[in-house]
């Protein structure tokens, strides 16, 4: 399957965090201190405590650079972010990753505004359920499975109090009459995690997340016909 090859999540206007295996990686001893925001935003997602950082795997298991998460709080943040919004006008996630183990909550990325929780964030649930939330106001279950060990391009977007969920480019889920609750505390963009520190990580490999204000109906379906080409998902 082709992709277009001059597709970069950052053609998107409003893109404010975007890291890619195969882009802006600086590994520390086989480990990843920072991985370098192409957005042009400068949300650097970095994580200085060594026992803490994913393992680089270059090339991956798809070819392309991942981030192999296994440790009991792996997880790389960025400082105060640059450009990412966070209210009612909506937030867009996307991840390229495989999941490894479920026997727990497993945290593939969120934005958040401080220990409060109140942001967005996508997630394997306890079981294996794919499951996103915005907000406080409770986790939505897609009611999908990924199969384990797969990669599967895993979004979530929302706006107008709708928040709707994608699995390979597939709808997933559609909630709707969801109200935010928006605090004035500093934004932190997070890899395999929420809030830094809130001690759900991811257990597998990301290979890809970018972060966007509420992006269209066309832009959904060519952003997942991107990913799922290029990683032959």
């Amino acid at each position: 399957m082709r992709y277009p090859l001059d597709f970069s999540p950052s053609s998107y206007t409003g893109c404010f965090f975007y890291v890619d295996g195969d882009a802006g990686v600086t590994p520390a001893t086989g480990k990843i201190a920072t991985w370098a925001d192409q957005s042009g935003r400068g949300n650097n997602a970095v994580q200085a405590n060594t026992s803490l950082q994913p393992t680089y795997l270059n090339p991956g298991i798809r070819g392309i650079g991942s981030a192999r998460c296994t440790g009991a709080n792996t997880r790389m943040v960025s400082a105060t972010a640059t450009g990412a919004p966070l209210n009612s006008a909506g937030i867009t996630l996307f991840a390229v990753a495989r999941v490894t183990d479920t026997s727990a909550d497993r945290t593939l990325c969120g934005i958040a505004r401080g220990p409060a929780q109140n942001g967005m964030a996508m997630l394997i649930a306890s079981g294996g359920v794919f499951t996103s939330f915005f907000d406080v106001g409770g986790n939505y279950s897609s009611g999908v499975t990924p199969s384990l060990n797969d990669y599967h391009v895993f979004a979530a977007r929302y706006g107008s109090g709708t928040l709707t969920q994608w699995v390979d480019g597939r709808v997933a889920n559609v909630t709707t009459g969801i109200t935010p609750t928006v605090t004035a505390a500093a934004i932190n963009l997070c890899v395999s995690d929420y809030v830094d520190g809130s001690g759900l990580p991811w257990r597998g490999d990301v290979d890809h997340v970018s972060m966007w204000p509420t992006l269209t109906d066309a832009q959904m379906l060519a952003a997942n016909s991107y990913f799922r080409a290029r990683w032959g998902i």
